[in-house]
């Protein structure tokens, strides 16, 4: 996960067989996947330094901006001026190089920026309908725009339009990666309302999908429902549950904190206790109070440190000393702490990776 030395690699292969920044790209798709922002930029910059006149320019021009939208939008609490001056960029791109197969997509980008960040939903909503019913729009890219489109109605509490919207695009990719996505939004729906039976059977199906992403994700949803939904107990709390992740998703963050109280107080010492905790300390940080998040965050690593998310907490406890409150010292100390108690996680790889460029490593 080297990616700036991958982009050395592939810009040289590039270079010496004129492939117009295909390898280049791929690797930046990729570095921007793993949100190693600044090799995905180095990418696209060069591709749309060297190739002005390829198809390829619009494209790198276009994912240039995503990649500072992605970084972004993953730096909390999102500024607002930063999300106008990302939808400046896209208005820009389209005016620079018109609207053809390459940029049309910065009209999605535009749209969910508008619905999720600066809650214009209405303009999302009038920017979506006309990418769908824009007769030069790829078919893949319209059904993107109604999943897109699906999602802004479960912003507004419209959910039967979501799954009308879902469901035509289950209907046109049946066999495919979107057909499959299509369907796990689906049963997300079906979770968020508690229909917790329609959403496995949605589930069932997708945990054989081709693609690792959606198919882990089916699996991992799929088990936590089965594990909160047994035979002795009822669902009244995982129904409570599901509905404070729809009220984060709609970013309705003062509402979910006090209904994700009023869970902890109705059913103490249930199994879903630290996922409560880590639904809060999310909201904290996402609404930039990273103090408070990292107190929520304790409580798991403290009380919860051999469950499902005790590596998590522990790994974002640092990723938040890192970059929310700028405390190095404290980041190494936590990635440490890290290392030494979770040598199997997942994120064993980026924490190491972090200590060493803290520590001042050459990397």
């Amino acid at each position: 996960k080297n990616f700036s030395k991958a982009f050395i690699q592939a810009k040289a292969i590039d270079k010496r067989n004129r492939e117009t920044g295909i390898q280049v790209m791929e690797v930046g798709n990729i570095a921007l996947e793993n949100k190693d922002y600044k090799a995905a930029a180095m990418c696209y910059q060069y591709i749309a330094d060297t190739y002005k006149d390829a198809y390829s320019y619009s494209i790198a021009k276009r994912m240039l901006i995503q990649t500072q939208e992605e970084e972004i939008k993953n730096t909390y609490p999102v500024e607002k001026q930063k999300i106008i001056g990302l939808i400046i960029d896209y208005n820009q791109l389209l005016k620079e190089n018109g609207r053809n197969a390459y940029t049309l997509e910065s009209l999605r980008n535009m749209a969910l920026l508008n619905a999720f960040y600066l809650d214009k939903k209405d303009t999302a909503v009038i920017i979506l309908k006309s990418l769908i019913e824009n007769p030069y729009t790829e078919n893949r890219l319209r059904s993107k725009a109604k999943m897109d489109l699906g999602d802004i109605y479960l912003l507004t509490g419209e959910p039967w339009e979501s799954t009308l919207l879902y469901s035509q695009v289950e209907k046109d990719f049946k066999e495919d990666v979107l057909g499959h996505e299509a369907k796990l939004r689906n049963a997300k729906l079906y979770y968020y309302k508690g229909e917790f039976v329609l959403a496995q059977e949605q589930l069932d199906v997708l945990k054989l999908a081709t693609t690792r992403e959606i198919s882990n994700d089916a699996i991992q949803m799929s088990v936590f429902i089965t594990e909160n939904s047994g035979l002795d107990s009822t669902t009244d709390a995982l129904r409570d549950y599901s509905a404070i992740e729809l009220l984060i998703f709609q970013r309705k963050y003062t509402e979910a904190l006090t209904a994700s109280n009023l869970l902890l107080m109705a059913y103490p010492h249930h199994e879903l206790t630290d996922d409560v905790y880590w639904l809060q300390a999310t909201i904290l940080r996402q609404t930039g109070k990273p103090p408070e998040a990292l107190e929520m965050l304790k409580k798991i690593s403290t009380g919860y440190a051999d469950d499902l998310l005790g590596d998590e907490a522990l790994f974002t406890t640092a990723q938040i000393y890192q970059y929310d409150l700028k405390d190095s010292a404290k980041a190494m100390e936590t990635y440490q702490a890290f290392l030494v108690k979770y040598t199997n996680s997942v994120y064993v790889v980026e924490a190491r990776k972090q200590f060493r460029i803290l520590r001042g490593d050459k990397i």
